[in-house]
């Protein structure tokens, strides 16, 4: 079901780089891993939550971008000038998934997951903490 996922070539293989063989695929489909791996339905429930509390344990820039207080579960991947990463936010009541993916990065290998991450999380921050209004219900989190 994930159409556009392609594990092309064995992970750092130089050649396959250069015959445009790269393990490819899309922030949707990605999420969408990410979503089944949250609701447990990938393999089993016990797997799910040790992939979880393994993926709790990378040192990722989801992680970094998200207040201390909230768990994130997030697996980031690089290349010269790429970057990516998809994870997971426990926002009470709102928790949610996310995949960034960026190419052509250039000079400094600029990293976009954090500042995309921290406008999302505000996002979904609002949303868990506002009534149906927009009225905010709660404090916003402090950044540590």
């Amino acid at each position: 079901g994930f159409g556009s996922t392609r594990l092309q070539r064995v992970m750092m293989d130089g050649a396959a780089v250069q015959r445009n063989d790269e393990n490819i695929s899309t922030p949707v489909e990605m999420v969408r891993l990410a979503q089944l791996l949250f609701a447990h339905k990938i393999v089993d429930s016990d797997a799910c939550a040790q992939m979880i509390a393994i993926l709790a344990e990378v040192d990722a820039a989801m992680r970094k971008a998200v207040p201390a207080q909230y768990r994130v579960a997030a697996k980031p991947g690089w290349v010269t000038d790429a970057r990516c990463e998809t994870g997971i936010v426990f926002l009470d009541d709102r928790p949610f998934a996310l995949s960034v993916m960026s190419s052509y990065n250039g000079a400094g290998d600029a990293n976009p997951v954090g500042p995309v991450t921290e406008i999302v999380f505000a996002h979904f921050e609002r949303l868990a903490h506002s009534n149906i209004y927009g009225h905010r219900t709660g404090e916003r989190p402090k950044k540590e």
